[in-house]
């Protein structure tokens, strides 16, 4: 366990981007060893061996619709539950698995109201690291009594990477595995910690995507938490989200949304987000014949006014202009469709401290979503 080979079978078969890989891997894990049963999912489940453990299940939900009394199905997916003896037992506890990426609050609620008559019943968020987790997300599970855990890092009692180490095996082939994902594990966090630990805000770059989108993630974190910081008494509700590192330039997203009434109807959401390196505020708007167009621009641009002072006050990010952007209305009768329009892009100025660069964002944040306040 302690001798890292040059070979690796999760590195040789690019087994570890698939986040089903890391299920099964847990999945065994949890099935084969006490010690793991204990502290990944508590004392209660170490000689359970009889515990039955289902991979990647599916059901769907109701959802409402914009119209009124009428209602929809939403597809949910499970990366594990765990039954007591056999899947028709009793449903112990749901693992939600983001190996790749980071929950939104909806996404947990939306498990939460599958879930909501199962008694005696433990949910558990399994993240890369904790140093993603935003801080609408660390509230809702503190609330909602999602237990986290984490693959990193190894000073972590419960997470994968330390628990791994307790492992020993005199099956030489399920000590291979073992052994192998550790290494595997290991490897990618001491790259990720070296990353996260540069003092300057890192510039994006194509080569490192999956890397900078762990960075976009931690830098996320931070930002809510500056946030939380600089105005304690600050009544935005705000959402994160993030595109998974799927994109070619990854990002992340804060967002006022989800059925809240703008002071101007035909906005559906506002938005302040990081492409790679590019910070950029928008707003999601209907596109619709019924929308008026120079109405909407006018309106855009008091906003776009009345935010220009405030802008001077950020000192570690530099202002591009963008041009040839216009609202755009409903290409044909009958098409529904939410356009996004950027009102400001910025870019963090060269060799800012990252530090400084999160203050700026969070205030940058603030400044901008106080104008769209809904009513």
């Amino acid at each position: 366990m302690e001798t890292e080979s040059t070979f690796n079978i999760f590195q040789i078969l690019s087994a570890g981007d698939k986040e089903l890989v890391h299920s099964s891997m847990l999945k065994f894990l949890l099935e084969k060893y006490p010690i793991f049963r204990k502290e990944f999912l508590g004392k209660e489940f170490e000689h359970n061996t009889q515990l039955y453990i289902k991979l990647e299940h599916s059901d769907k939900i109701e959802e409402e619709t914009n119209e009124k009394g009428k209602v929809k199905l939403k597809r949910l997916r499970f990366d594990l539950l765990g039954y007591d003896k056999t899947e028709d037992g009793k449903l112990l506890f749901a693992i939600e698995n983001k190996f790749k990426a980071t929950p939104s609050v909806h996404q947990l609620k939306d498990y939460d109201k599958y879930f909501n008559n199962h008694q005696d019943f433990a949910k558990y968020l399994l993240v890369y690291n904790k140093k993603q987790i935003p801080s609408d997300v660390d509230d809702y599970c503190t609330k909602e009594n999602w237990i986290i855990r984490s693959y990193f890092p190894l000073e972590d009692t419960h997470s994968i990477e330390n628990l791994l180490k307790k492992i020993e095996d005199l099956d030489q082939n399920k000590q291979f595995i073992v052994s192998q994902y550790f290494e595997y594990l290991s490897k990618i966090h001491t790259e990720l910690e070296e990353y996260l630990d540069k003092e300057n805000f890192i510039t994006y770059k194509r080569e490192n995507r999956e890397l900078h989108f762990r960075y976009l993630l931690h830098i996320q974190k931070l930002i809510s938490i500056k946030h939380l910081d600089l105005y304690p008494n600050s009544n935005l509700e705000f959402a994160t989200y993030n595109d998974g590192g799927k994109n070619i330039l990854p990002s992340i997203d804060f967002r006022i949304d989800r059925g809240i009434k703008f002071k101007y109807q035909k906005i559906r959401a506002v938005s302040f987000g990081v492409d790679g390196d590019t910070i950029k505020t928008s707003v999601f708007y209907d596109r619709d014949n019924k929308v008026n167009k120079r109405e909407l621009e006018q309106y855009l641009q008091e906003v776009k006014e009345k935010i220009k002072p405030d802008l001077d006050k950020l000192k570690n990010l530099k202002q591009i202009k963008e041009g040839g952007r216009n609202i755009k209305l409903k290409e044909f009768e009958g098409s529904t469709k939410i356009s996004v329009f950027s009102l400001f892009t910025f870019k963090p100025i060269d060799g800012k401290l990252k530090q400084d660069v999160v203050n700026d964002c969070a205030n940058l944040l603030n400044m901008y979503f106080k104008y769209f306040k809904p009513e």
